[in-house]
């Protein structure tokens, strides 16, 4: 009889900025978290708007030994199962326990430590809001809508703790099992995790942050054979190269989009100075504009519930109700197409944003003055004047994913999206490559108009249309 385990180690590079969240009780002030006149500036804004003590209260990351950021195997489990085929889960995850049925649970074979971060960061955003070298994080402002205008929820604001791409993390792990196993289940795994597009983990998969990818080109396996017939420990090295695969890919578009004129995302924490503008754009390092996951989906799915509404307007009523919740045990079928595409509380959307890059810009950063507008009058305010610090001529390719998902009921099993829901995906496309979008501040003042000059599912093919 004899006992095999294979130790081994590898990398994963975040693609996107990555929230691995701490839970509730990873909720902490952010005074505790950073120091200095800007968190004193919050502190006060905040004490004055809430009647509260304390500061922004800001959801953190897991952290692990000296405080430094980890990736945790139970934040990274749920991804790697996803990812990997179906048929290895025993394997590689054990199954759940079927208390009904009287069948037990088993334990999988793959066990991962906490991984840490190793190396430097190439290009640090050491202009990302509250940017902490030492703590590896920034802190990046979320914004609320109201589900019904549509528009900015009045102090509806929330905070979260990012880790910045291009970091890498180490993680040591192990499998009990024969390598027969090896190859059927582990290696297929780690040839997913290396697909140049990545996977996701952590919070807010569907805006473009949580994608990571594993680096190695070739892994070592340190193979300990227990025998007890005599009793010995026998070891080797098996070196794995790593081929890249990917498995069941969710269908993608990629936008090739062009702002010629203004374009402002704020970041209010850039203000300093008395010649400083009142609001200047969000930007990682040297004046590279962030355009955010958010802007995105907030613009699609606006756009979306228009175009649906316009389909069938006596039937449909409002297409998007964003107070609806997804009852347990209630179809998805029971949500319009918008929903379904976008998500509601009960129902996690079937579209993500899942890369933003910018190409060009911006070719200019002018400050533009503008007036303050009395709400109940509509006039100008005497005297209220402020400065808006934009990007000019800023062009971005951003990746769009549509995933399938399996709804199992009492009696009944329904996948999505359905006919109606690919119908509306593929009419949205189409609105944008006639009428482009609206993203960031101010398109009221005609800030942020982008043309969308190609539309294809690859990197090669967005460039062929453009030509």
């Amino acid at each position: 009889m004899s006992l095999e385990q294979y130790d081994f180690s590898f990398s994963l590079e975040l693609l996107t900025d990555t929230h691995v969240g701490a839970g509730p009780e990873g909720l902490r002030p952010l005074h505790e978290l950073r120091s200095g006149q800007l968190v004193d500036q919050a502190r006060k804004q905040y004490q004055e708007r809430t009647g509260l003590d304390g500061s922004p209260p800001i959801a953190t990351i897991v952290r692990g030994r000296n405080d430094a950021p980890c990736i945790p195997y139970s934040g990274l489990k749920g991804a790697l199962r996803r990812i990997s085929d179906p048929r290895s889960h025993r394997a590689l995850f054990g199954i759940e326990p079927n208390k009904a049925q009287g069948e037990q649970g088993q334990q999988g074979k793959l066990f991962v430590w906490a991984g840490f971060p190793t190396g430097s960061l190439a290009e640090p955003p050491d202009t990302m809001p509250f940017w902490d070298q030492d703590k590896l994080t920034f802190i990046l402002p979320h914004i609320g809508s109201d589900p019904r205008r549509g528009t900015v929820a009045e102090g509806l604001l929330f905070n979260a703790e990012y880790l910045p791409a291009g970091l890498s993390f180490s993680f040591e792990g192990v499998f009990c099992g024969r390598y027969s196993e090896v190859e059927a289940a582990l290696v297929p795994l780690f040839n997913r995790m290396a697909h140049p597009d990545g996977f996701e983990i952590g919070a807010e998969k569907t805006k473009s942050h949580g994608r990571v990818r594993l680096t190695n080109e070739q892994i070592t396996l340190h193979k300990q054979v227990y025998a007890s017939d005599p009793p010995r420990v026998e070891e080797s090295e098996i070196g794995i190269t790593i081929a890249p695969t990917v498995g069941k890919s969710p269908r993608r578009i990629m936008l090739d989009i062009q702002c010629e004129g203004p374009f402002l995302i704020g970041d209010p924490l850039r203000r300093t100075g008395d010649d400083a503008p009142d609001m200047s754009y969000l930007a990682r390092r040297d004046n590279r504009p962030e355009l955010t996951g958010e802007a995105i989906k907030h613009h699609l799915r606006r756009r979306s519930a228009w175009l649906e509404r316009t389909t069938d307007w006596e039937s449909r009523g409002e297409a998007d109700k964003r107070d609806r919740k997804l009852n347990p045990g209630e179809s998805p079928g029971a949500l319009t197409s918008t929903q379904r595409l976008f998500g509601v509380n009960g129902w996690a959307g079937l579209i993500a944003v899942e890369r933003i890059e910018l190409i060009d810009g911006p070719s200019d950063q002018p400050t533009l003055p503008g007036v303050m507008i009395n709400d109940f009058t509509q006039g100008v305010i005497s005297g209220a004047l402020f400065e808006d610090e934009v990007a000019v001529d800023t062009r971005y390719v951003v990746t769009l994913g549509m995933r399938d998902r399996t709804w199992k009921g009492r009696d009944s099993e329904e996948t999505y999206p359905n006919d109606t829901d690919e119908k509306l995906f593929r009419r949205l496309a189409s609105d944008l490559a006639d009428n482009g979008l609206v993203l960031g501040r101010g398109e009221g003042h005609g800030f942020g108009w982008f043309a969308c000059t190609g539309i294809g599912h690859s990197a090669s093919e967005v460039a062929d249309k453009e030509a």
